[in-house]
């Protein structure tokens, strides 16, 4: 575990230059001959251009990140936001005054709407509401321009934005050394801290801005939101979080099984399955065992039916010596069915892709026929297979991945995954595999025995490997909306499964391979500016949330320029590994289930 973990290859700069600032240049050249000391000028040529950029609007290729990245929901009540600039010396390429960057980064409560107007209005509009003492110069035919306007109270603006001689505080360069093109770009960190509810942020235009009495009317070139929702927990306390779910690592089921349960039951609940009420198809009620797709150790091979199944029923599991149901499959095939029904673009598309593979294999036995020698009919009949559609494949993938499935059928029991806690979990192939099979029978004939083409060539795109996971639960996973997850196996690092928040407290990962060491970190590419470290050393409160001097007096030392501020906030992301030891007992050797037919 490593609490204080700064990449070595990050620097920061206090600012990079631009080689030629935005504005309009003239050149001259003369040229002049000089022979036997005697010179002679052939005149002088001139020439006017302009170095263009960005001054009323951002494109999105413009704009790496933001933090707290747009739409977010989460604990940012220590933490000054940003937005990172593709461009290295964009917020220099033109001036607030003084050499000072142009940009600043306004944050706006649901509180401060009475303070604040926002509108669209043209270039001409802007020009002439700015009230400036030199009229805004605009490049020719630009005046009709739509852009998106603050007008702001004075007294507001001038708490709510960095002083005139603050600016450079809140711009820096971050570079990662070693990383990957454009790893150097700007940065531009507001200055007020949010507090609970819905925030906005806008990257505001200070170019030429006089800082006067009257109101302040800027404007915006980027903007966007996100929710705030403060938990008592800082970083340190969501860090302990994790510490306490590392020492309550194990294997996904119930933590232990009443003492008075017979061998065979209690063998079960430790192989994951657990007693579920069942309802018969003739009205009866039952207790059945049921496993969901995530378990601690692989089940035997051979439990499945033969597939393709004609209906849920034939996938059930029977225990002669218990006399009991295993409806594991069963529920699995069914819950495809249900997957695929109900989305009816999937189930659409299913259709049209089975009645492509039969309209292909029609003209294949007509080239094959007597007449196949006929050019019509070589013709109209193309010998390449149909490719699937892209947004089917994708589903069927993401089937495979398990999106979609409701948690509940992934965990089925609430005593396997306790408060504060990681488990880890091997994918049943078989209940993956029942799972498309009765997603693909929507499409199906009811007597069918065998695999169609169509339905072959789909399931290609899942193909069988080892897939092992985790889920953990814990106020870590709400305190640390990303969380960077490193997994290696016996023969190096494994891919990772998009991971998937079914709950804001718990977070579920699946790897291609077999899981041996784990690593959660916070992102590095979200590193930011936070307080928190020097919450007791800083008044936080009222408008003008952050006062330099009250961090330097924090911190014991001044903060002279933007990369000094960003050094010395910067929040150190935390970092927890676990060694995941597997169980090697298959599930319940000693009472194998028949299949029910």
């Amino acid at each position: 575990m490593t609490d204080d973990l700064i990449p070595a290859s990050l620097h920061f700069y206090d600012r990079q230059d631009p080689l030629l600032p935005s504005g309009t240049y003239d050149v001259a050249a003369t040229l002049s001959v000089t022979v036997d000391g005697a010179t002679v000028e052939h005149g002088t040529q001139r020439a006017r251009f302009a170095v263009g950029g960005e001054r009323f609007a951002l494109s999105p290729k413009d704009v790496c990140s933001m933090y707290p990245p747009d739409g977010s929901r989460g604990d940012f009540h220590a933490d000054l936001p940003h937005v990172v600039l593709a461009r290295d010396t964009l917020p220099w390429e033109r001036s607030a005054g003084k050499g000072q960057p142009w940009l600043a980064l306004l944050l706006l409560r649901e509180m401060d709407a009475p303070y604040v107007q926002s509108r669209r209005m043209t270039l001409a509009e802007f020009r002439e509401r700015c009230g400036r003492s030199a009229p805004l110069a605009l490049e020719e035919g630009r005046e009709q321009d739509a852009v998106t306007v603050l007008e702001l109270d004075a007294r507001f603006a001038s708490e709510c934005l960095p002083k005139a001689d603050e600016l450079d505080r809140f711009c820096h360069v971050r570079e990662e050394v070693g990383g990957a093109p454009g790893a150097r770009a700007a940065v531009v960190v507001g200055l007020r801290l949010p507090a609970s509810g819905r925030h906005t942020m806008h990257l505001v235009s200070l170019e030429d801005h006089g800082w006067g009495d009257g109101p302040w009317v800027l404007v915006s070139l980027w903007s966007w939101t996100f929710t705030s929702e403060p938990v008592s927990e800082d970083s340190g306390a969501l860090l302990a979080h994790l510490v306490d779910v590392a020492s309550h690592a194990g294997l996904l089921r119930p933590e232990a099984a009443p003492a008075d349960l017979p061998d065979d039951a209690s063998r079960k609940l430790q192989s994951g399955l657990v007693l579920l009420p069942h309802h018969l198809a003739a009205g009866g009620t039952t207790a059945s065992w049921y496993g969901g797709p995530l378990v601690p150790s692989p089940r035997p091979p051979g439990l499945l039916g033969a597939l393709p199944a004609s209906c849920a029923d034939a996938l059930l599991l029977y225990y002669e010596k218990t006399g009991m149901f295993d409806v594991s499959y069963a529920a699995a095939w069914e819950l495809g069915r249900l997957l695929a029904l109900q989305n009816r673009r999937v189930s659409t598309q299913l259709s049209a892709w089975r009645r492509t593979w039969v309209h292909h294999a029609h003209r294949l036995a007509a080239v094959a026929g007597s007449h196949g020698h006929l050019p019509q009919i070589q013709r109209a009949a193309p010998l390449a297979e149909p490719e699937p559609p892209p947004e089917l494949v994708a589903w069927v993938e993401g089937l495979g991945r398990l999106e979609g499935v409701p948690f509940r059928y992934l965990v089925a029991d609430e005593r396997a995954l306790p408060a504060e806690s990681i488990r880890f979990f091997h994918v049943d192939p078989a209940w993956l595999a029942a799972l498309l099979d009765g997603a693909l029978s929507v499409v199906r004939p009811p007597n069918a025995t065998e695999r169609s083409p169509a339905e072959r060539a789909l399931l290609a795109r899942v193909p069988e490997r080892v897939l092992t996971g985790f889920v953990m639960r814990s106020a870590a996973v709400t305190g640390w909306q990303e969380l960077q997850v490193e997994a290696q196996g016996v023969d190096g690092p494994l891919d990772v499964h998009p991971p998937m928040r079914p709950a804001p407290s718990i977070q579920l990962v699946v790897f291609r391979g077999e899981v041996r060491t784990l690593r959660l970190r916070q992102r590095v590419q979200s590193l930011h500016l936070s307080v928190a470290r020097f919450a007791k050393g800083l008044a936080v409160g009222g408008l003008r949330a952050l006062e330099l001097r009250q961090v330097e007096r924090a911190i014991g030392h001044q903060l002279p320029s933007g990369s000094a501020f960003a050094a010395a906030l910067l929040h150190r992301p935390a970092e927890v590994v676990f060694d995941v030891r597997w169980s090697g007992d298959s599930m319940d050797s000693h009472n194998p289930p028949v299949i029910a037919r």
